[in-house]
């Protein structure tokens, strides 16, 4: 097992650190001291679709109605294991809480054969407004570590 962070210290230069993530989750600065580990957290891109099974991706603001967005699961990623729920935000900056539910046991969205999982986000707390291009999603896995991915959108009025 991999120690917790890893540590670059040669002679002459400033020791520095950075946390020893699990692949293929990458270290992302957040704030600090830019030499600490304490500094960054273990960041994972995850793929991201905006109302399944529709290409076009037509998000109507003025709907009162919800938003689906799959997390889809891959070889070394299950979505609806890995995912805590409770932590997920979406929308124009990716830090909107326009959560109101998910599916508790995932379901396949993309034909891979792997469950994916499906949360449904309130679209006018979303914030996503004329001119947006992306919808961003952000949150936490079980263990802590940082996931964050976007897919395209096209506003409608």
């Amino acid at each position: 097992m991999a120690p917790g962070n890893l540590v670059q210290s040669r002679p002459g230069l400033v020791p520095r650190s950075r946390p020893m993530c699990q692949y293929p989750a990458r270290p992302q600065y957040v704030a600090g001291d830019p030499t600490a580990a304490s500094s960054f957290v273990c960041n994972r891109r995850v793929t991201v679709d905006v109302k399944p099974g529709d290409s076009a991706n037509g998000v109507n603001t003025r709907s009162n109605g919800r938003l689906a967005v799959a997390i889809l699961s891959d070889l070394l990623f299950d979505a609806p294991a890995q995912v805590d729920v409770a932590s997920l935000t979406f929308g124009r900056t990716g830090s909107e809480q326009s959560l109101a539910f998910c599916g508790s046991h995932g379901e396949d969205v993309n034909g891979d054969l792997r469950r994916d999982l499906v949360c449904h986000f309130d679209t006018r707390s979303t914030g996503l407004g004329t001119g947006d291009t992306e919808g961003l999603l952000q949150g936490r896995t079980v263990t802590g570590d940082t996931v964050a991915g976007a897919d395209s959108v096209q506003v409608v009025r």
